[in-house]
């Protein structure tokens, strides 16, 4: 559901449709869900997937709708724009309000971090900045997203651009057009669509395809050296951890360090053009750290004062099921169950073990990761590996056979043995015991996996 308020005859002008019956003449609010109509709202028929929007237009109507935008005229008495196609109609509607919003758009993509990077400028930018709610981050979230702005007076706005094929981010970009393009990371992932990691640098790329004309690129010296990121290094600014890239052709370089204040929090030093500054930040992953650093840079080339965007950063913590440390009566819990790839995978295993070396005994849940094609076992067996042994330690993986067997391939090249692995094909048959007794927990795999349903099996025994 998005509210937003807008005149029905605009409607109309905007999708180059037509009503049947008494337009109304405000709507409150748009929903592609019959389930979640809020008074004065328009029902939308969308069709995808194998979901037809307009088998659904009887419980819309019976749930409160005011009016609805379909492609055929149906039985029912209320007002009814017809369109030829409602996705269309729904695109043509955000572009219409992206080029009505005069503040600076800010395009997130990357393989990995784009929700929580998100969540970061929305936080250091405050009430003034609109931000793609929750995940909506694909070619229906993006226009849905975009609508979000109408008649409302905010400075900025951060769009999340998600893809698992080729040719989808340039119709992202045709909608978000930003004036600032951050992308976090590029990795193996969605390698079932987009084919290679050079594919996927080509297809992130494409959100600067209809980026305004003085538009930026904020993005780690490791994105910008892919062959497909070359155009644009006159324009780009390069984040670096350590120390300065004596290569030529960026616009800027900020370069940035850390180092571990405590198991929770890392202390972040970073060099702008003119001043060095210091922050913490509630998270030892560095990937996290460096999604910070993208922000706070953005923040400061959109004008911004540094201190005062640390000062709003250090109150930063992770969201549930992204990287979070919850504790539970004796366990500490590492649980990003949102999704996974290797790069991510990787990168929580070493915040995690960072943050738990003063356990006795730890336990690793690991599932299994989605869409990474034919190299998939190469890419499982590459995770497993880099989990470091210790004794007493112990892992337990969730998932399919064959990508199971090459977590246990590279666990076992790196020390573990058969008695410390065990395999469940689903969540539904792992059972977790007291006599487990880990002081630490790491919970993390693709959302097939549903990871989150061990956190109440977990508090109920601890």
């Amino acid at each position: 559901m998005v509210h937003f308020q807008i005149k029905g005859r605009l409607l109309a002008e905007w999708t180059g449709g037509f009503w049947v019956g008494e337009y109304p003449l405000s709507i409150m609010g748009l929903s592609f869900d019959s389930r979640k109509l809020t008074p004065g709202s328009v029902f939308i028929a969308l069709s995808y997937g194998n979901q037809d929007g307009h088998d659904f237009v009887h419980d819309a109507y019976n749930n409160g709708a005011n009016a609805f935008i379909v492609e055929r005229e149906c039985n029912l008495p209320i007002p009814q724009l017809i369109v030829s196609d409602t996705m269309q109609a729904l695109v043509q509607i955000s572009i219409k309000v992206r080029q009505e919003f005069k503040g600076k758009m800010i395009g997130v993509t990357g393989s990995c971090g784009k929700t929580s990077t998100k969540d970061i400028f929305k936080l250091v930018l405050g009430e003034s900045c609109h931000a793609t709610p929750g995940n909506w981050n694909n070619s229906l979230g993006v226009p849905l997203s975009i609508l979000g702005l109408y008649n409302n007076n905010f400075q900025f706005s951060v769009i999340e651009a998600g893809i698992n094929k080729i040719g989808e981010m340039g119709q992202l970009s045709n909608l978000i057009k930003p004036n600032i393009v951050v992308i976090t990371h590029l990795g193996a992932a969605h390698l079932e669509g987009l084919g290679s990691l050079d594919s996927i640098a080509d297809e992130k790329s494409k959100l600067l395809k209809f980026a305004k004309h003085d538009a930026i690129l904020i993005a780690p010296k490791s994105v910008l050296n892919y062959p497909s990121f070359d155009s644009y290094r006159s324009k780009s600014i390069a984040i670096v951890h350590g120390e300065r890239d004596s290569s030529k052709g960026y616009a800027k370089q900020y370069i940035y360090n850390w180092k571990k204040l405590n198991d929770l929090t890392a202390e972040v030093t970073l060099e702008t053009q003119t001043q060095k500054v210091v922050y913490s930040f509630s998270s030892l992953s560095k990937g996290m750290i460096q999604n910070s650093v993208l922000v706070i840079v953005s923040a400061i080339e959109l004008g911004l004062d540094a201190k005062y965007i640390t000062s709003r950063l250090e109150s930063w913590s992770p969201v549930e099921g992204r990287g979070a440390i919850r504790k539970i009566g004796n366990s500490i819990i590492y649980q990003d169950f949102y999704n996974a790839n290797p790069s991510s995978m990787i990168d929580g295993i070493k915040a995690f073990v960072s943050c738990s070396n003063y356990s006795q005994k730890r336990l690793y849940v690991i599932g299994t990761m989605d869409e990474l094609g034919v190299d998939f076992e190469h890419y499982h067996e590459s995770v497993a590996k880099s989990i470091p042994y210790r004794k007493g330690d112990i892992i337990k993986f969730i998932g399919n056979e064959e990508a199971v067997q090459a977590y246990i391939s590279g666990a076992k090249s790196s020390g573990w043995d058969d008695s410390e692995l065990e395999y469940f094909a689903t969540i539904q048959l792992f059972k977790y015991k007291k006599s487990h007794n880990p002081e630490s927990i790491f919970l993390k795999g693709s959302r097939s996996c549903k990871l989150e349903d061990l956190i109440p099996v977990i508090t109920s025994v601890n």
